[in-house]
């Protein structure tokens, strides 16, 4: 009995220890070209605006983490600002996603709060709105979980410029990801493996 015991305990240890980062959230690029873009970068005045309106189809959120699709889903950023230019830091913001016929911008199916973003150097033609860091919080009626490690993005295509402004309109598919908290039961099993490794080597 003491030898399966201490089997499980370890098993239990090394879980914990190979537990990495993985996809929380992500959609393909609901757009068919540039005509009908998610993002509007205004270079000049150093404002980005980003959505999904909820008459538009196609956004289809999938919350891999938990296996659940919302599909015809729809999202709303915060309008942010940046020192202007095709890169740069971004101010505070959020992102909510909302499902298809939700009129209630109250309860988000998924929000992400940040203290800043990156518009990502290299061009027109492979630009991303990058977040990553320690001030990133993502929340989601389907993730009971608590997260460490969160970072998401948005990869920009069929950019289109916008005369008047050295600006550009974009589509753009989107992911995210973060490492997952063990619960307080897994850490309690992780405990009483690392005190039974302890009592065995004493003995």
């Amino acid at each position: 009995m003491r030898r399966t015991i201490m089997f499980c305990a370890v098993v239990a240890l090394t879980s914990l220890a190979s537990a990495g980062v993985v996809t929380m959230a992500t959609f393909q690029d609901p757009s068919e070209s540039g005509a009908n873009p998610l993002f509007m970068i205004d270079s000049d005045n150093g404002l980005i605006d980003g959505g999904w309106s909820d008459s538009k189809l196609d956004l289809n959120l999938d919350i891999t983490y938990a296996d659940v699709v919302y599909n015809d889903a729809w999202f709303v950023m915060s309008t942010l600002t940046y020192g202007g230019g095709y890169s740069g830091t971004t101010s505070a913001g959020n992102v909510k996603f909302f499902a298809d016929g939700d009129a209630s911008t109250e309860t988000p199916i998924l929000e992400i709060s940040f203290s800043s973003a990156y518009l990502n150097p290299g061009g027109i033609t492979s630009q991303e709105l990058f977040f990553t860091g320690i001030n990133i919080t993502i929340l989601g009626v389907d993730i009971s979980e608590d997260l460490t490690e969160e970072a998401f993005g948005f990869t920009f295509a069929n950019q289109v410029l916008v005369p008047g402004n050295n600006g550009f309109t974009a589509t753009s598919a989107f992911t995210s990801s973060a490492a997952v908290v063990p619960e307080p039961a897994t850490m309690a099993l992780f405990g009483i493996g690392g005190l039974m490794l302890r009592r065995k080597k004493n003995s």
